[in-house]
């Protein structure tokens, strides 16, 4: 997959008492620092606890996907190590139907394609750091518009879930099957 640059901003923590924890080799140094928001006309304390809730929905929509796409791809891999082993042209058929399947998912839900460090095609991982590098290093109240688009792309995020867990659902028993009948040794682990 390309690379996805959203990974480089991280949220802006709200006020409150940190602690820093610095580790060298075996030594620890602790601190405590305290954060203070000051409010101004444009830029409220309110203003400023929204605008994180609405990154941190950003943030856990991209792990929420991450983990769909981690879980496709290992069963992609465990589709490819079994392939070679089957010699049942139609259980082998079946397992490539099932990965392609898989496939037509996973590449709608991230850039796989790059010509250059810019993107080349935008899937729904793109739609989200777009959404979210224009909120997470700004320092005003939340417009109703990426709000929104957070709600839209989390329907979305989940979707791609659903459609994950039915695909692996329709084929599992099968695949199951097709693996203990033809005695296949699988050597990846989940």
């Amino acid at each position: 997959t390309k690379m996805d640059f959203a990974a480089f901003s991280a949220p802006k923590v709200l006020p409150g008492k940190y602690q820093i924890k610095l580790r060298i080799n075996k030594k620890e140094l602790l601190d405590t620092i305290e954060l203070y928001h000051k409010d101004s006309e444009d830029y409220t304390l309110a203003d400023r606890k929204l605008q994180f809730d609405v990154c941190m929905k950003f943030y856990r929509m991209h792990e929420q996907l991450a983990r769909v796409v981690e879980d496709i791809s290992n069963r992609q891999k465990w589709i490819k190590e079994t392939i070679p082993q089957i010699k049942n042209s139609k259980n082998k058929k079946f397992l490539e139907e099932y990965d392609h399947k898989l496939e037509d998912l996973r590449s709608g839900l991230l850039a796989s394609k790059q010509k250059s460090i810019f993107a080349d095609e935008e899937r729904l991982r793109e739609r989200i750091s777009d959404a979210y590098g224009s909120i997470v290093g700004e320092q005003m109240k939340p417009s109703k518009m990426i709000i929104d688009r957070a709600s839209d792309l989390q329907t979305e995020v989940d979707q791609a879930e659903k459609d994950k867990n039915r695909i692996i659902e329709e084929h599992s028993a099968k695949f199951e099957k097709i693996v203990k009948s033809e005695k296949v040794v699988l050597k990846i682990k989940s």
